[in-house]
C-alpha cells in the first residue's frame, strides 16, 4: 500500500513512442494518464524504463509525471530492453538476464538527477525487482563525488543520492531472502510493496495452463508406457497413472481460476451504478471465456484415460465434474472406459513323467530315455525372457543416453543378485547331499 486504505486494483499501461513521427502523441501524455485514471478508473500506471531507446529523464515525458502527481497515483516502471537503451546490447549477450536489472538501475538514476522528485515531492514511482542493483551499490550511490559527471552543485549531488530512497520497490525477487533483506534495508518498510511477476516462465511468457504440467505429463506418462510394455502392476503404476491424471486436471484447471479470480475481483467503489454493472458484466464475460478454454482440456483428460486405460482416478472424476458443470451434454461424458489388463502369468500345470511317474511342470521335457537320446533338455527360464525384453525396450526409449546406461546397469545390478541367489541355493543343495 502507498497510502492507507487505498487498494490497487490494476495499472494501466500508457503506450509512448519517442520516435520523431509520433511526436505530437507526448502532447497528449497528460491526457493518457488522466483518462486511465479518471475515467477508466485505474489506480495507477506503468511504463517502461525507456520509451523507444530514449530515457525517462527526457523532458518529453515530464507531463506524465506532473499529471500522476496531481492525482496522486503512482507509476510502476519495468525494465525494457531496447536496442538503443543503455542495456540493449546485452539482449544477445549469454548475460543477457543481467541487462534487466541494469536497465532499471540506469532509468532510477535517469530520474534522481532530472528534478522530478523536486518538481513534484508527492510522486510515487515503483520499481520492479526491488530496485534493481540500487540496494546493492547503496555506498557507492551515496558518496556525491560520483555525481560530478551531472555538473550538479555539491548541495544536488547530495540530493541526487538521497532521491534514490524515494523510489518504492517491490518484492518480485524468485525467493532471493538475501536480496529481499538488502532492498528492505535500502528502501524501508514503507518503501517495499508485495509483488511476484506472475506468470513468468523461464522459457518465455506461456499461458498459465501449460506451466509446469506438460513437463510433468510426459513423464508419468512415459512411466505408465514403459509398465505397459513389461508387464509390470502394483502401487508404483497406480500412482504414475493418478498423477497423470492429477496433472491434466490441474492444467485445465488452471485456467478456469484465472476467471474465477477475475470474477471476484473488486469493484472500484467510485463508480456509478451503471458503471458498476457494466463493469461486473465484463467480469464475469472473462469468466465464462476462462471456462470455455479449459473445457476441451477438461475434455482431453478423459479422451487421454481412456486411450491409456486409466478407469480409476479422482482427477478423472473431478474431470468428468467440470465438463458436467460446463457443458452437460459434452460426448466426452459419454466415454466408456475400459481398464488397462495386465498379463496374469499362471504357473504351469503339473502332470505325471512317463518315465518316472513324478510330477514335472507340463512345459519341461520329460527327461524320457529316448528324450535325452534325441535331443537336450529343454528349460525356459521366464525371468530371461523378462529381462531381454526390457533391455530391448530400454535401447528403442527415446532418451539420454546416460538414462539408458543407468537403466541397462539396474537391470545387471538385478541380474548378479538373482545368480548369488541361486548359487546360495545350489551350496545349500550340495550339503544336503
Amino acid at each position: 500500500r502507498l497510502e492507507a486504505g487505498r487498494v490497487f486494483a490494476a495499472f494501466a499501461g500508457i503506450r509512448l513512442a519517442a520516435d520523431p513521427v509520433h511526436r505530437d502523441r507526448h502532447r497528449l501524455v497528460g491526457f493518457l494518464a488522466d483518462r486511465a485514471i479518471t475515467q477508466l478508473h485505474f489506480a495507477g500506471i506503468q511504463i517502461f524504463t525507456n520509451i523507444d531507446g530514449e530515457p525517462l529523464d527526457s523532458m518529453k515525458f515530464r507531463p506524465l509525471f506532473e499529471r500522476m502527481a496531481l492525482h496522486d497515483l503512482p507509476i510502476i516502471i519495468h525494465p525494457w530492453l531496447h536496442p538503443k537503451s543503455s542495456a540493449g546490447n546485452l539482449l544477445t549477450n549469454p548475460v543477457g538476464p543481467l541487462g534487466w536489472p541494469f536497465e532499471t538501475t540506469v532509468a532510477m538514476g535517469c530520474l534522481a538527477q532530472s528534478g522530478v522528485f523536486e518538481d513534484y515531492p508527492n510522486i510515487k514511482i515503483i520499481t520492479h525487482h526491488c530496485g534493481g542493483m540500487v540496494p546493492y551499490f547503496a555506498r557507492r550511490i551515496a558518496m556525491p563525488s560520483w555525481w560530478m559527471a551531472v555538473n550538479a552543485t555539491g548541495e544536488k549531488r547530495t540530493r541526487i543520492a538521497a532521491n534514490f530512497h524515494k523510489f518504492y520497490g517491490d518484492t518480485a525477487l524468485y525467493g532471493n531472502t538475501a536480496a529481499l533483506m538488502c532492498g528492505y534495508d535500502y528502501f524501508g518498510v514503507e518503501h517495499i510493496l508485495f509483488g511476484t511477476d506472475m506468470p513468468l516462465s523461464s522459457a518465455g511468457r506461456r499461458s498459465v495452463g501449460n506451466i509446469n504440467y506438460t513437463g510433468a505429463m510426459k513423464y508419468f506418462q512415459k512411466n505408465i508406457e514403459w509398465a505397459y510394455d513389461q508387464n509390470i502392476s502394483g502401487d508404483y503404476v497406480t500412482k504414475s497413472m493418478d498423477m497423470f491424471m492429477k496433472m491434466l486436471f490441474l492444467r485445465a484447471n488452471s485456467i478456469e481460476k484465472v476467471g474465477v479470480i477475475l470474477k471476484a475481483s473488486p469493484i472500484p467503489r467510485d463508480l456509478s451504478p451503471d458503471e458498476k454493472k457494466s463493469y461486473k458484466e465484463v467480469l464475469e464475460e472473462k469468466a465464462l471465456e476462462a471456462m470455455d478454454k479449459a473445457l476441451p482440456l477438461y475434455e482431453e483428460a478423459v479422451k487421454t484415460a481412456a486411450q491409456l486405460g486409466i478407469a480409476k482416478s479422482e482427477w478423472l472424476d473431478k474431470a468428468r465434474d467440470r465438463i458436467k458443470e460446463i457443458q452437460p451434454n459434452s460426448e466426452a461424458l459419454n466415454i466408456q472406459i475400459t481398464p488397462h489388463q495386465f498379463k496374469v502369468e499362471t504357473a504351469a500345470p503339473v502332470v505325471a513323467s512317463v518315465a518316472t511317474g513324478k510330477p514335472v511342470a507340463s512345459n519341461a521335457v520329460a527327461a524320457t530315455p529316448a528324450a535325452s537320446e534325441n535331443k537336450p533338455v529343454q528349460i525356459r527360464d521366464d525371468q530371461y525372457q523378462r529381462n531381454m525384453k526390457r533391455i530391448q525396450n530400454i535401447i528403442q526409449l527415446d532418451i539420454p543416453v546416460d538414462d539408458k546406461v543407468k537403466q541397462l546397469k539396474r537391470i545387471e545390478i538385478e541380474a548378479e543378485r538373482d545368480i548369488g541367489t541361486e548359487e546360495e541355493k545350489v551350496q545349500e543343495l550340495k550339503k544336503k547331499l
